[in-house]
């Protein structure tokens, strides 16, 4: 009992681990064509293949035809036909396109088949081709629309497989295992294995033969694109429309300038004149001057005067819809006390026709300037040049809205109660510009 018990033991423990062995054929699996008298490997997979051996043989429809390699290793995984048809009794097998191989681990009932039949063609017949066709340089595909692979082969049967470089760069898979008879494949030209396709060129397609497993490509069957082709943005269409396009002008409308000054004559004891006048020198100019005259030992005279430019502008020359218009008023002058720069106002829309001081008028608000800023609608500024934007109040002239009486401006200052010999004037080169778009 205890000697059976032991036998049974070794038995397991020896075939424990050839129970688990397994064999898987790799090539030729299906589609291959094999020349006679040439050399191709002849390849398998396999598991926990020990000592044990493999017998291969050659297959067709009827059944065995023959040995071509007995008692050679399982762990090989690989084993050179190098005179394909020929068997190892030495036997030449005839041409045929029925063939398979089948691998046998000895001694076991663990076998494994080609998937598919594999060609074995005539020694001197014609060689297995494979050519792409198109891309094959110059073309330009935009990404996102399709377009045809298309590749030729001849004398075989089988798989393909579509990849895709740049500048001799591996892209990605765009289609594998595609059949080889089909020749064409139709690529969205967006996607690879790898991703998004970038727009660029140098790009170029290898159509290669499909081997199964790790193996790579037979270079004998495989090609690639001859020149460069690119990929570029998807062109959108859209309908050709024929419009008229008016192209706007921009015009320089100079003002009429008119000034007024206040003369305050005053004598000690008498009424004094406090009426607007003319100014003499008519120019665009704000502020005041002032000074005491002594006439003898007890009479004092004091001269004053306030400045108020009013521009007017003549818009007739405009026939169109305006889109913007701007004030430019180029300053000079001085504050006497202390030398400073003054260049500073506000501007006042006249509602009738004056002189700039009685007459209606009203504070044009909302007035954007260059280098300055607006607070309760006068204009300060820090520099010589002073832009105002009119464009509503010039549309509003044009279209009758608003009366064009012009604008009045005025200095920030206009006290005439002061030192003798005082004065703070700001004097202007004023210029409006309208843009606009012709009617005609």
């Amino acid at each position: 009992m205890k000697k059976k018990y032991w036998l049974v033991l070794s038995f397991i423990l020896l075939t424990a681990p050839l129970a688990a062995q397994t064999v898987t054929m790799t090539s030729p699996n299906g589609g291959e064509p094999w020349a006679l008298d040439s050399s191709h490997n002849i390849t398998w997979n396999f598991t926990n293949a020990g000592s044990a051996t493999v017998n291969i043989t050659l297959r067709n429809t009827a059944g065995k035809v023959g040995d071509i390699k007995t008692g050679f290793a399982l762990s090989a995984g690989s084993w050179e036909w190098k005179n394909v048809g020929k068997l190892e009794n030495g036997t030449m097998v005839a041409p045929g396109t029925d063939y398979k191989v089948r691998i046998n681990i000895v001694g076991y009932n663990t076998r494994d088949d080609s998937d598919n039949n594999f060609s074995i063609t005539g020694a001197g017949g014609p060689a297995p081709t494979l050519q792409l066709l198109s891309p094959n340089g110059g073309e330009s595909w935009s990404r996102g629309i399709n377009n045809n692979i298309t590749w030729k082969a001849e004398n075989w049967t089988g798989t393909v497989n579509l990849s895709l470089f740049q500048n001799n760069v591996f892209k990605g898979v765009i289609a594998s295992g595609q059949p080889s008879s089909a020749g064409t494949y139709s690529w969205s030209v967006k996607t690879t294995s790898h991703g998004l396709v970038d727009l660029g060129g140098g790009y170029r397609v290898m159509v290669s033969r499909t081997y199964p497993g790790p193996m790579l490509p037979q270079a004998a069957l495989q090609d690639k694109s001859d020149g460069d082709f690119s990929i570029s943005m998807q062109k959108i269409a859209t309908p050709m429309t024929t419009q008229t396009v008016k192209l706007a002008k921009t015009v320089s409308v100079s003002p009429s300038v008119s000034n007024v000054w206040h003369n305050d004559h005053k004598w000690t004891g008498f009424s004094s004149s406090n009426e607007p006048r003319p100014d003499p020198k008519p120019q665009m100019r704000t502020g005041y001057t002032n000074y005491y005259n002594r006439d003898d030992a007890f009479h004092w005279e004091y001269w004053g005067y306030i400045y108020r430019g009013v521009l007017k502008f003549d818009l007739s020359q405009i026939k169109g819809k305006v889109t913007e218009a701007r004030l430019s008023m180029q300053c000079t002058g001085t504050d006497s006390t202390d030398g400073t720069p003054y260049c500073d106002g506000s501007v006042l829309v006249l509602d009738g026709p004056g002189d700039g001081f009685n007459n209606p008028c009203h504070h044009y608000v909302d007035l954007p300037a260059q280098g300055g800023n607006v607070a309760n609608n006068i204009i300060k500024v820090s520099g010589p040049n002073i832009v105002i934007v009119l464009t509503d109040l010039v549309k509003a002239w044009i279209s009758g809205q608003q009366p064009n009486h012009g604008l009045s401006f005025l200095g920030n200052n206009e006290t005439m109660d002061q030192e003798s010999n005082d004065r703070c004037v700001s004097h202007f080169k004023v210029s409006l510009s309208v843009t606009y778009v012709p009617d005609n």
